[in-house]
């Protein structure tokens, strides 16, 4: 089939195509619709369907046997508004960040869901991996059919899916290989009506309460055969008077066993007090360190003293040995100077020292050793009676010796003139 270069619509739909997508479809710049969905169609999708920039209604590969990645080119269709469909189809790898450029798509959003044309009518099956791109969330114009359903997607799911606010039917990240906690932010989808699916995954920890802001889902609370633990949130249970059919939490799941007992690798049963007393015991180290330095300053100058005597430790030899050397010399060159000068200083050194000792041993006497002062007085007195008038010994003449005294051998006699 030859198409002219001016087409505007590919409408293959349901033909039984098959082969692959022919990379010609990238010449025909003026598609505003390709449809080739229900076919047989196999291989990869062609990169140069990104040139068809002017596609403003959907674009749909669905149900085939199509593999591969998609192609990030596939980003710079940003006028798409009606719906982005690839599903039932065998491709693998990840969903690619450029997709989150398709920010005016208002309908559907569909990898391994559905279309608006076959309504509710689940057709998953596709082979993506990794993590959900977070781009996802600038698609702030969706309305309806988030399907990422039915794939291997994994990791945790983004917090910007939390600015899908105008989705009101089908938020469906079931049956896929998410982990994590459930970001709270999913609880401003209050506009959602029916077909919250996150079943069929392994999100661990509590269910947010946030998710009790959905009070206008009346359908298919799927939250079910999934790691939660702990208890469902009053503000969630709530939701079970409204929603009337499928209201699908508790089932196969951890509920209503604690977290710490169901998750202990990343939960603990310690209880709330314990945290509140921890800031009182982080203040008993405090008299620790006070208490060190005041004790280490202590004994440091007894090994500063030894570490100064140590670094001379012959400074008392030397001033022993150099001292009287020193004086000798000092003799040598006195004597040398002035003779005789030696022989002199001696003598006066002597003399000297022979009064030092005289001065020192009557202070000896007169120092009482010990008692009171009116005892040192009594001692003296005992010791030490007040001589006799000078004037009495005078009057009192010597007494003859009993024998007559010797003449004196060298007795001058006085001349008479």
């Amino acid at each position: 089939v030859t198409l002219p270069a001016t087409t505007t619509t590919i409408e293959y739909s349901a033909l039984e195509y098959t082969g692959t997508i022919p990379t010609e479809f990238g010449l025909l710049t003026d598609t505003t619709r390709l449809n080739l969905e229900d076919n047989t169609l196999s291989g990869t999708m062609p990169t140069e369907l990104g040139n068809c920039e002017k596609i403003n209604g959907y674009l749909s590969t669905a149900s085939n046997m199509i593999t591969g990645s998609l192609p990030t080119q596939l980003g710079r269709l940003t006028k798409i508004t009606t719906y982005f469909a690839t599903f039932e189809n065998s491709m693998t790898g990840g969903l690619p960040t450029e997709l989150g450029s398709m920010t005016g798509i208002k309908a559907q959003f569909n990898h391994g869901g559905m279309t608006a044309m076959k309504n509710l009518l689940y057709l998953h099956n596709n082979k993506f991996t990794g993590s959900i791109p977070s781009q996802i969330g600038q698609m702030k114009k969706m309305i309806k059919n988030v399907y990422l359903m039915g794939n291997s997607l994994s990791g945790t799911v983004p917090t910007q899916l939390g600015q899908l606010t105008d989705v009101s039917v089908n938020f469906r990240l079931n049956i896929n290989k998410l982990t994590g906690k459930v970001p709270t932010e999913l609880g401003q989808l209050d506009g959602m009506l029916k077909w919250f699916m996150l079943w069929g995954n392994s999100f661990t920890s509590s269910i947010p309460t946030q998710l009790g802001r959905l009070n206008q889902m009346t359908s298919a609370f799927a939250l079910y055969s999934n790691k939660f633990c702990s208890d469902v949130p009053t503000q969630v249970q709530a939701l079970s008077s409204s929603v009337t059919s499928d209201w699908l939490v508790t089932t196969e799941t951890e509920i209503g066993t604690a977290c710490c007992i169901a998750q202990s690798d990343t939960h603990t049963c310690a209880p709330s007090s314990v945290p509140t007393a921890l800031p009182t015991a982080t203040l008993n180290p405090t008299p620790i360190p006070t208490g060190i330095p005041t004790g280490i300053p202590t004994p440091q100058p007894t090994p500063n003293d030894e570490t100064n005597d140590e670094s001379f430790p012959g400074w008392g030899t030397a001033v022993a040995v150099l001292l009287p050397l020193f004086f000798i010399a000092g003799l040598v060159w006195l004597e040398y100077t002035y003779p005789g000068a030696v022989k002199k200083c001696c003598c006066c050194v002597m003399m000297a020292a022979a009064c030092a000792l005289c001065i020192k041993s009557k202070e000896a006497k007169e120092v009482p050793a010990s008692g009171d002062e009116d005892e040192e007085r009594s001692i003296e007195v005992a010791v030490s009676p007040p001589p006799a008038p000078v004037s009495s010994v005078e009057l009192v003449p010597a007494e003859a010796p009993d024998h007559a005294p010797l003449p004196p051998t060298h007795e001058r006699v006085p001349t008479i003139r």
